[in-house]
């Protein structure tokens, strides 16, 4: 658009004033299935998603990824295990997959590892605390956390569990402040923050930032609303949360919200095309 004004009685344009060049959320290439209750990673500038339920809610041990370049997903080899809603994280080159409920609805612990360069699966200590769905996995200093989740029968627990690859070995963090599941997690400014999520007959908009060197969490400022079983990444330090479930377990919703932890503070950003929940997302 082009703004006009009067100087010297001509009509001149004083500014252009322009719009977005493309809409905040661009569409790429579907997922080659439809899919539910997978967990995604990014990798050298790819998008893995793994595992999930499909549209008959049959159990998946599938994996994928997404190339930005090409906009296009190539099916990779598939891990032994067939799970819903896993934790996982990219550490190192590799990819850590462990958590979510197995095709008979219980918690597997069993810990796989996919190398890109061979597109092949290993096994590693199994996690000692399994969970069902909605833990949360993330890569912070080299280690492979995994916050939260559910069990066979309920969702919301507080358990930290901490994976070395380098000692394949399981070790305990300090408890997250209050039971939760389905969170939003992402590493910024060399610390982990989480906000949303959900815990029995409850949802939450709190947040908290976890600290190594004491072990500790601490709250945040809370999301404007609660939201839980959202896509969420951290990028440019900062962190993005957009779709889910608001207004207790009612409203599936396409809104979303940017966490500036420099200012404590959250801000909108627009609306996703689509209106989901207990989706998967990544950086790509």
């Amino acid at each position: 658009k082009v703004a006009f004004e009067k100087v010297n009685g001509k009509i001149k344009p004083s500014e252009f004033k322009r719009g977005p060049q493309d809409a905040p959320w661009t569409d790429i290439a579907n997922h080659p299935t439809a899919i539910m209750d997978s967990a995604a990673t990014e990798l050298d500038g790819k998008v893995y998603n793994a595992a999930g339920i499909d549209a008959g809610l049959g159990f998946l041990n599938t994996l994928y990824a997404y190339d930005p370049s090409s906009d296009s997903w190539t099916q990779l080899a598939s891990m032994s295990k067939q799970r819903e809603r896993p934790a996982v994280a990219a550490i190192d080159g590799l990819i850590y997959v462990t958590n979510g409920w197995d095709s008979g609805g219980s918690p597997t612990g069993a810990l796989e590892i996919y190398d890109p360069a061979t597109d092949s699966w290993s096994s590693g200590a199994p996690n000692p605390n399994p969970m069902g769905g909605g833990s949360d996995g993330i890569n912070f200093e080299g280690k492979f956390y995994v916050i939260g989740g559910c069990d066979s029968g309920s969702c919301g627990f507080t358990n930290v569990e901490v994976y070395d690859p380098s000692s394949d070995s399981w070790s305990s963090a300090a408890d997250y402040p209050e039971p939760i599941s389905w969170q939003a997690c992402g590493v910024m400014n060399g610390q982990i923050y989480c906000a949303g999520g959900t815990a029995g007959n409850g949802t939450t908009a709190n947040g908290y930032v976890y600290d190594s060197g004491s072990d500790s969490w601490s709250p945040i400022a809370p999301i404007p609303q609660d939201q839980w079983a959202m896509g969420y990444v951290a990028a440019d330090d900062k962190l993005y949360i957009s779709g889910g479930v608001t207004d207790g377990f009612s409203t599936i919703t396409n809104e979303g919200f940017v966490y500036d932890p420099n200012s404590d503070s959250w801000s909108s950003i627009e609306n996703w095309n689509n209106t989901l929940y207990r989706d998967a997302a990544a950086c790509g």
